[in-house]
Order: structure tokens, then C-alpha cells, then sequence
């Protein structure tokens, strides 16, 4: 991987190479910054521009032993975490298990969201983990030598989501690191992860990826059709740029989702409600998540429109119809309210609670909260 194949953030870019260079390299570091974003790219654009015997003052080579092996997410001193879906009948415990996949998955696409992870490991209805066993796994790599005498490396995507054992096993690694290793943690929640850790690393914020920076890699994939329409909707996430530009089956059934619940809140429509929460439930746990996400956004957009009388609008033309009408009856003061009831479902979602329970429970709140405002 090369800091060229990923398009814009220049200053971030700039950071890194200056740390190579002037040899300043701290031990821990967190890549911080939105879903989607280019965390992943970076960190291993940064491992390979590292590594790399020929590298130049801006990129790697691309062509020498280790950038080959980054490349193919195959060097033996380059070691990944991330979160997986523990099963005993599977036999998955750590994500050694399910390296193939992952391979798989950055050589496809680097940008990778959670709920997109979840799909390709073949489970989109159980969170995944970093869990005991999985940091157990870590401190045991990292305790051996590095094979090709430089460096070894960890990169952890999303360590939010280690558990307790797991997160003091690595925060005691990272207080008293073996020699020449380097810890990269990519979150895309840092607030989440134990204080000690976020005091002992080092924080580069990596921000969203601005319209033309997503126009630019869609481009380069050759799924440029409406690239400025997919930039605008994607809210600066590339993962969602990508999933948007490629299949819309999911995008389509959300927006048919919510129109429905819309209508049913609206109407206060007992049966219809139970209907709805059995059509969401069957969709598995990480989709639900992903659809309270997307009713977030598409409420943001409906009081967009509201306030500027659809000047400000941009979405896709049957989102653009449905909102225009649906609107005026968001206001400012419905959003806060609405917004709370959908974090609160999205919190205890993450958490193992009953979702057919749980959705049940957020529209009947929506009932109350559209009577109380007179819709």
C-alpha cells in the first residue's frame, strides 16, 4: 500500500512521512476519526513506507520485498486485530480464524465499515469482539523476534471493542513494549476506549474525506456514475461512498423502512407496528443498528429540508419526493427528542438487549412523541 493510492489527505500523509524520516516514531499510536474513513489505508501505507528499503522522501516503492508482502496483507512482522464473531461450531476464537477473510476484504476494498466486516465473516446478526483469548493470541506474536530484523507491528482496527481482560492485557503491553514494536490502533470511537490506553498513545485525528477526495477514488474504480450525487449523500464516509456507487439493494430497502414507519407512527397503527418490528427483527442485529443509523440521517435531512425549504436537500429523487413532503412535520424542537429515542436504541442494541422488545418499545415512544407535537 502507498500513501498515492489514497486520494487527498495530504497533511496526515505529510505527518507520518516526517516521522519516518526524522525517526521520531512513537511506539502507540491512534488513527481517531468517522466510519469509513481512511484509517486502515493509512496505517498501512505508513507500515509499508516503514519498512520499505527503497523508499523516497513522499512515498514506498511499491516494488521491494515488504511492500509486495503489505501489500497482500502477508508480511510475518506485520500482525492484524480486529473484531470477529466467536463460534465454537466455526471454531473461532481469535482473528488469526478468520484471516483469509480479511485478506479478502482490504484487498477489495480498504475502506471497510463494521456492518460490512460483519457481512463478509457470513454474520450480520451477533457483534463481534476482541476478546481474552484474542489479546492472549497478541502478546504471544509479539513476544517472538521479528522475522526480517526491523520493526513488528500490530494494527488493531476498532479496539473499542476488546473487552475488559483483553484492553488492560494490551494496556500493560503497551506500557512496557518489546523492543521495536509499534502499536496502531484504528478507532473510529477513541472516547470509548480505557483512558490509560488514550493517555499512552499518540493521537493522529484522520477527518472525513471531503466530495472531490471520494469523487477521486470512485474514478479510480470505475464506479463514477453520479460520483458528485454518491459524495454528497455519503456524508464523507468512503465506505458508504462505495457501498452506494455499487449495490443499492440495502439503501432501497432502509428507505422503504422508514417510509413505512413513518406512516405507522404517524397513524399510531398498533398491528402494523408489530408487522414492522417482525420485518426488522428478521434482518439480524448489526442491520437493525444500521437502519436506526439511517433514520438518523434521513430525520437530519427532513429538518435540512424544512428549514430551507428544500433548497438544501440532496438526495436521490424518490428520498427527495418522500422528504419534501414529509418535512414540514419535523420540526426543531421534534429532532432532539426523536434523535434521543434513536441513540438510546442504537446504545442498547450494542448491548445484547431484546430487539423485537427494543423496537417495539422505540416506536410506541415515536407514537407519543408525534401526538405530543399535534402530528
Amino acid at each position: 500500500m502507498q500513501f498515492k493510492k489514497i486520494p487527498g489527505l495530504e497533511e496526515v500523509k505529510m505527518r507520518l512521512r516526517e516521522a519516518v524520516n526524522s525517526g521520531r516514531i512513537a511506539h502507540a499510536q491512534l488513527f481517531g476519526g468517522p466510519e469509513g474513513n481512511a484509517g486502515i489505508a493509512l496505517a498501512l501505507a505508513y507500515t509499508s513506507y516503514l519498512f520499505c528499503k527503497n523508499r523516497t522522501s513522499e512515498d514506498s516503492c511499491g516494488e521491494c520485498p515488504s511492500c509486495q508482502k503489505i501489500a497482500i496483507h502477508s508480511h510475518p512482522d506485520v500482525h492484524f486485530s480486529y473484531p470477529i464473531m466467536l463460534s465454537k461450531t466455526n471454531k473461532v476464537a481469535t482473528s488469526t480464524d478468520v484471516l483469509p477473510v480479511w485478506r479478502t476484504a482490504l484487498q477489495e476494498n480498504m475502506y471497510l465499515s463494521i456492518n460490512q466486516w460483519y457481512k463478509l465473516q457470513g454474520e450480520d446478526n451477533k457483534q463481534g469482539i476482541i476478546g481474552t483469548e484474542e489479546s492472549q493470541h497478541i502478546l504471544k506474536k509479539l513476544t517472538l523476534k521479528s522475522f526480517e530484523g526491523d520493526y513488528k507491528v500490530l494494527l488493531m482496527w476498532l479496539p473499542e471493542m476488546m473487552n475488559t481482560t483483553a484492553a488492560n492485557k494490551l494496556l500493560k503491553v503497551i506500557e512496557e513494549p518489546p523492543e521495536k514494536t509499534l502499536f496502531i490502533l484504528i478507532s473510529a470511537h477513541p472516547e470509548e476506549l480505557l483512558p490509560t490506553i488514550i493517555s499512552r498513545t499518540q493521537l493522529l485525528k484522520v477527518r472525513k474525506f471531503t466530495d472531490d477526495e471520494i469523487i477521486t477514488e470512485l474514478k479510480n474504480r470505475g464506479t463514477e456514475g453520479n460520483a458528485q450525487e454518491t459524495a454528497s449523500l455519503s456524508d464523507g464516509s468512503m465506505a458508504k461512498a462505495i457501498e452506494l456507487s455499487g449495490d443499492d439493494t440495502q439503501t432501497n430497502q432502509f428507505f422503504q423502512l422508514f417510509v413505512d414507519w413513518m406512516r405507522i407512527c404517524f397513524k399510531r397503527d398498533v398491528p402494523a407496528s408489530m408487522s414492522w418490528v417482525e420485518e426488522l427483527t428478521a434482518l439480524g442485529k448489526e442491520t437493525q443498528k444500521a437502519y436506526l443509523i439511517y433514520s438518523l440521517e434521513m430525520l437530519r435531512k427532513s429538518l435540512l429540508a424544512n428549514v430551507s425549504s428544500g433548497a438544501m436537500l440532496k438526495a436521490p429523487k424518490a428520498q427527495y419526493d418522500f422528504l419534501s413532503k414529509f418535512s414540514p412535520h419535523i420540526s426543531l424542537n421534534d429532532l432532539p427528542v426523536i434523535s434521543g429515542h434513536l441513540n438510546e436504541a442504537h446504545y442498547h442494541l450494542e448491548r445484547n438487549a431484546n430487539p423485537k422488545i427494543l423496537l417495539l418499545d422505540l416506536t410506541l415512544k415515536m407514537f407519543a412523541t408525534f401526538k405530543k407535537a399535534g402530528k
